[in-house]
């Protein structure tokens, strides 16, 4: 199974929260099962020091250049912050940039890893729950979800 079908399943098992002992075990079971896997790929994820620092720095630029309404509260269009005088905000993120251009690298390096990772198969092995075991008020979305699971 690939880490990226481990994410989806482990995603999918959170959000299920159906009726019967067998079936609300075997949830349990395999999401105990997955979660070492999920912890090391949060982990391998995780931003460096550096980089945390770096994005403070880029937030502090962002909000120096938000446009702020009448209360005072940061304008946000289409979940981006608006920003007043385009041309110095530029400039400044920019420097920023460039200051920490090697940090940027290695992160953008790491996320690349990560992407790599998710595409590789790792050897897991699922507790299986048998199909007249699953909830008749399942969806066919949930049930697609959790397909890897189940037995018939």
């Amino acid at each position: 199974m690939k880490y990226s079908k481990i994410v989806e399943l482990s995603k999918a098992l959170s959000e299920i929260n159906l009726p019967g002992v067998t079936f609300a075990y075997a949830v349990a079971k395999n999401k105990n099962i997955l979660k070492p896997e999920i912890v090391a790929l949060q982990e391998a994820e995780k931003p460096s020091d550096d980089y945390i620092q770096y994005d403070k720095k880029r937030v502090e630029i962002v909000k120096k250049y938000a446009k702020k309404d009448e209360k005072g509260k940061f304008i946000i269009v289409n979940n981006q912050y608006e920003i007043e005088n385009l041309e110095e905000f530029e400039k400044e993120f920019k420097d920023l940039q460039e200051k920490h251009s090697e940090v940027l690298e290695k992160r953008a390096d790491q996320l690349k890893e990560v992407d790599n990772l998710l595409d590789k198969e790792v050897d897991i092995t699922l507790h299986k729950v048998n199909i007249k075991d699953i909830p008749q008020s399942i969806t066919t979305k949930q049930l697609e979800s959790i397909f890897d699971i189940i037995e018939e």
